[in-house]
């Protein structure tokens, strides 16, 4: 409704202007970022990004292993870890990249903070498992093992986690503006989920098991990289999202809309059922089958697998 009203009233103002003033001469119109080319390769961003965020939870997954004595502990721990960083990213950076000007530019930096931080863990897991192991002590508590097991697995993911928040709202700002003209973003949503499943079943049942844990970590690394240079290529070639205008008293004025707590609130509900679902599944699962990882693995690729359909029948749907 907001931006219905804000339409009427930019058509309003632009026909008394009209009247007033002598037709302005005509601007050459700038390309749409998302043409054919451009919205190819956005896709193709999505893609690799979402390959590379669900083949490190794999990876980090077998991993954490190693100090949380089980697999299904694992699970477990490396998801609230992915989940915490991921609202803590968007939380705390979410504000500065909504007055950004330059939004491609955060997008791009979190990828490239994803990639550091994903080589640097290659190293460093290996030493940190010895060290919370030491925490540990030789015979931990239920509660002291869990406790440690949660809080240092998301802490050491933390980095890498919370950039991967962050790249939620930087790629919403950046494609804002092409909402505005009508365009939608469920491909690239689609896109991005069709990634992950890739990630999935690829890390879990091929690389992992034919390179190992670093090499399939440095292609993940790779494609973060490749995220980072392609969001410079797409996002900041055109001209900076400008900021708000100074407050006008004479100007008609919008009215905001509300905070929808009703909203908020079903989306925790959604959240929660989504991975309670998931969670049960596994547990449900680890009952007849012998590995975990691979378990979490199929039950993820097809979630993700109905989600990437909905987002493609919606797309499909808008157009």
């Amino acid at each position: 409704m907001a931006d219905l009203l804000a339409k009427n009233g930019a058509a309003t103002a632009a026909s008394q202007a009209a009247i007033a003033a002598p037709p302005p001469r005509a601007q050459p119109s700038s390309p749409d970022p998302l043409l054919p080319r451009s919205r190819a390769l956005a896709i193709c961003l999505m893609v690799a990004s979402g390959f590379a965020g669900l083949g490190y939870q794999i990876i980090w997954t077998q991993q954490s292993a190693l100090w949380l004595g089980h697999e299904s502990a694992a699970v477990f721990a490396v998801v609230g870890a992915f989940f915490i960083g991921l609202a803590a990213g968007a939380m705390i950076l979410g504000r500065r990249i909504a007055v950004s000007t330059r939004p491609g530019r955060w997008y791009a930096g979190c990828e490239a903070v994803a990639a550091g931080w994903g080589l640097t863990l290659i190293f460093l897991i290996g030493p940190a498992a010895e060290r919370i192991l030491g925490v540990l002590g030789e015979r931990p508590t239920p509660t002291w093992q869990w406790a440690v097991a949660f809080v240092s697995t998301a802490l050491l993911l933390l980095p890498a986690t919370a950039a991967m928040g962050a790249t939620l709202p930087a790629m919403e700002k950046c494609l804002s503006q092409f909402r505005r003209d009508g365009a939608n973003v469920a491909a690239l949503y689609a896109g991005n989920t069709f990634g992950a499943v890739l990630g999935v079943i690829g890390t879990t049942f091929w690389l992992i098991p034919a390179i190992g844990f670093s090499n399939t970590a440095a292609i993940c690394v790779s494609l973060n990289v490749f995220c980072s240079v392609a969001a410079l290529k797409l996002f900041d070639v055109t001209a900076p999202i400008a900021r708000a205008e100074p407050f006008d008293p004479h100007a008609p004025q919008v009215p905001r809309v509300p905070h929808n707590t009703r909203l908020i609130v079903m989306l925790l509900t959604m959240g929660l059922l989504g991975i309670g679902y998931e969670v049960v599944a596994v547990r449900v699962l680890n009952l007849v089958a012998e590995n975990t990882v691979y378990t979490f693995a199929l039950l993820v690729a097809v979630y993700l697998i109905g989600t990437t359909l909905g987002a493609v029948a919606y797309d499909h749907w808008v157009r």
